[in-house]
């Protein structure tokens, strides 16, 4: 306990309210504001961030070289966004709602990179930010196990509605946790279980490794398509990042070879586990997806399939129609409804899909193609300058905890269509902050991306010039400018 109360000891109010938001970030389905996603944690952040601009910094900041990226984005977004709105008809409420968002995660993002660089070290930074972390995950992990045993054992179901009611879960068969629905719940269990085996393998603590383990029961139990999304395609990320780092493509992709049987023989297994149980959505979903023929087959196995896979499809179709500068800010709500007519009509059977098209409130569930269909290709890469670089460069190779942290982040927008998603903002915060201290540190321990890429180039230079040396061609006959 003494421990715990230390972080609010010797601290400003900006960033005692920095704090108090870390220890909230799991709790976002209590009815604080009108929304689907309802992060109490946003307040603090927002807050702190006023406190910072008005208080400490006195409306003077500087921003890094990597957080000007995200500026620029931001200053660009605001004239196209609103101009190419108006041009193409896209309601100015979609507009409002994009911006309401991308604020939320903005304050969030600019309090805590002030926040993080009061640490003194690199280490400091990353010991003090995953012993948070790991407080504030603890009680929503402890709820999931105790849904977890009220769902699949003779543990009362009344425990189970108790927690619904006291956490703003709606889902009665399924773990929701300190969210409203389960993929919510699959996303923190995800994000937090590089932290826990941080904290319980790398600094041996017996508490965490304990937690580790109920958090990735938990996420299994979730049966979360969008979580195993973003798992598979992190692991993917993690591998080709680690092989950057040490210069070995050859081992990544045997790696990846690997991986793939590995996942294969588990669905395997799945698949006769699922084909011995009683019917159950979780059973059907697993069979249909076992006789399906074609990729066309899989995005329509049923509407939760097709908002996660069709979405994206439609979004990069529009980018395709619209490259330079996209259909707007909010615009994909609106514009989907014409790519869904002209190309997937067979999704509005789904009710889910028809919800949606029907109230034209559709947000992308791919931060990634929904940037390029309502920005275009000068917004898109304005964003990804700033996100990418950030988790590549900012994450410490030598920790493969950390590491997998940084691929988890990079593959959360491929799963996630919220700019306000907060636990995303939080580890690019901390990326960023790391980052700048070794290049103020002068120290060259980053993603390694950068040095993998020049060593290939010169490698290349290098075969070039001994293939043209023992070329039978006369050296005469080449034209050098």
């Amino acid at each position: 306990m003494s421990r715990l109360l230390s972080y609010f000891k010797a601290k400003s109010l900006a960033e005692q309210f920095c704090v108090l938001g870390l220890f909230l970030l799991p709790y976002d389905a209590l009815p604080v504001m009108p929304t689907h996603y309802r992060p109490v944690s946003v307040y603090f952040f927002s807050i702190a961030f006023v406190l910072f601009f008005f208080l400490e910094k006195r409306m003077q900041i500087a921003f890094d070289n990597v957080s000007k990226w995200l500026i620029y984005f931001f200053a660009y977004s605001i004239p196209v966004g609103i101009a190419t709105s108006l041009y193409y008809g896209n309601p100015l409420v979609n507009v409002a709602d994009h911006f309401a968002g991308f604020l939320m995660g903005l304050f969030t993002y600019l309090s805590l990179a002030f926040f993080f660089n009061r640490y003194n070290s690199v280490e400091s930074t990353i010991d003090q930010v995953t012993d948070i972390l790991s407080y504030a995950y603890t009680l929503p992990i402890i709820v999931c196990v105790i849904e977890m045993l009220a769902i699949y054992t003779p543990f009362p179901v009344s425990i189970k509605h108790v927690l619904n009611s006291i956490f703003g879960g709606w889902q009665a068969n399924r773990i929701c946790g300190s969210s409203s629905e389960t993929s919510w719940m699959a996303l923190h269990l995800l994000t937090i279980m590089p932290v826990l085996y941080y904290r319980g393998f790398y600094k041996k603590e017996r508490a965490r490794k304990i937690l580790f383990t109920c958090a990735v029961a938990s996420f299994l139990a979730c049966v979360s398509l969008k979580g195993f999304l973003i798992l598979a395609i992190a692991c993917v990320i993690f591998y080709l990042h680690q092989s950057a780092i040490n210069k070995n493509l050859a081992g990544a992709v045997l790696k990846l070879l690997l991986l793939i049987v590995c996942l294969w023989g588990g669905f395997c297994l799945l698949l006769y586990a699922a084909s011995q149980m009683e019917s159950s959505y979780f059973t059907i979903r697993i069979l249909n997806f076992s006789t399906s023929l074609s990729l066309r087959d899989i995005l329509f196995l049923d509407g939760s399939v097709f908002i996660r896979c069709g979405f994206p499809l439609i979004a990069f179709q529009i980018f395709f129609d619209h490259p330079l500068f996209g259909t707007g800010a909010g615009s994909f709500a609106f514009m989907f409804r014409d790519y869904l007519l002209a190309n997937f009509r067979e999704a509005l059977n789904y009710g889910e899909v028809l919800h949606y098209f029907k109230t034209g409130t559709s947000a992308n569930t791919t931060i990634y193609a929904k940037i390029f269909s309502e920005f275009g290709i000068i917004g898109a890469l304005l964003y990804l300058r700033f996100y990418c670089f950030a988790l590549l460069n900012g994450c410490i190779p030598k920790n493969s905890a950390i590491l997998f942290w940084a691929a988890i982040l990079l593959a959360l927008p491929f799963q996630q269509g919220s700019y306000a998603y907060l636990p995303m903002w939080v580890g690019v915060a901390l990326f960023v902050s790391l980052l700048n201290y070794r290049v103020n540190e002068n120290l060259r321990m980053g993603g390694g991306v950068n040095e993998f890429l020049r060593s290939c180039i010169s490698r290349l230079w290098k075969h070039c010039h001994e293939i043209m040396a023992y070329s039978r061609i006369p050296q005469k006959e080449f034209c050098y400018v």
